[in-house]
């Protein structure tokens, strides 16, 4: 499984990284992938017109996993840089420039669990 993960780059600005996780047996044929630090989770929905231009991170967004169950999400750097999420990936918001972002749903709307990290009140 792919996640890409927003992040704080050495020059400050908002970059993306990809990492491919592999699940690990969880014996009785199994097989789970852990995502470390996490605690509350909830599953949202965004209608095809959501469309957020510029939204900073640490102001908007708490540090977390967001795992696209359905639809997909195009995610906008000022940089920019894109990526389009979908269904079946793992994004984790992991940056702190506050630097703003933009996020797009289209052609349907995109419903998602939210997992928070474990650092945050």
């Amino acid at each position: 499984m792919r996640i890409t993960r927003m992040i704080t780059g050495p020059d400050g600005k908002n970059c993306f990284e990809q990492i491919e996780v592999q699940p690990e047996s969880s014996g009785s044929g199994t097989e789970a992938i852990l995502l470390p630090h996490t605690t509350k989770a909830r599953i949202t929905t965004l209608l095809p017109d959501f469309n957020v231009k510029r939204s900073p991170t640490p102001h908007h967004h708490k540090r977390q996993y967001i795992v696209i169950l359905q639809g997909a999400m195009e995610v906008s750097l000022l940089n920019g840089d894109k990526r389009v999420i979908g269904a079946g990936e793992i994004f984790c918001t992991d940056e702190s420039s506050g630097e703003a972002h933009g996020t797009t749903i289209s052609g349907g709307p995109r419903v998602a669990l939210y997992i928070d990290f474990d650092d945050q009140e």
